[in-house]
């Protein structure tokens, strides 16, 4: 887990998927997400894409985040992020970044992608 003090726990599920060339012969995959990120501040709507670039056999990559969050009394914030996944199972890899919302805070993200599921579920903590 990330160190500090968890800022939320979030649950998001895949709406879509778009595969375009990346750099020297690589592929980029975008993953259209929707879910929810709960916490302190209650529990927030979540929309955004992860633009995923891996590894020729999918075993590790890079990955970015951008998204926008919306509560129930209708403040919202971007949020945008990035990190690393590796494989962590059959069909699952193991994601660790950060984020950084429009409201000047941000964290250290972990969570795990799920191929059979569509999802990727984890946590947000505070930097230490």
């Amino acid at each position: 887990m990330p160190m500090g003090k968890e800022l939320g726990s979030f649950s998001f599920k895949t709406t879509s998927f778009g595969y375009s060339p990346g750099d020297g012969g690589a592929e980029t995959v975008a993953m259209n997400m929707e879910g929810s990120l709960e916490g302190p501040d209650g529990n927030l709507t979540v929309l955004g894409t992860l633009t995923g670039s891996p590894n020729a056999d999918a075993t590790s990559g890079t990955y970015t985040w951008l998204g926008r969050d919306f509560a129930s009394d209708g403040a919202t914030r971007v949020a945008t992020g990035g990190g690393f996944f590796t494989a962590s199972g059959n069909g699952t890899w193991a994601l660790r970044g950060y984020v950084c919302w429009s409201d000047g805070s941000g964290g250290a993200v972990e969570g795990e992608l799920n191929l059979a599921s569509r999802s990727l579920i984890g946590k947000a903590c505070e930097w230490t």
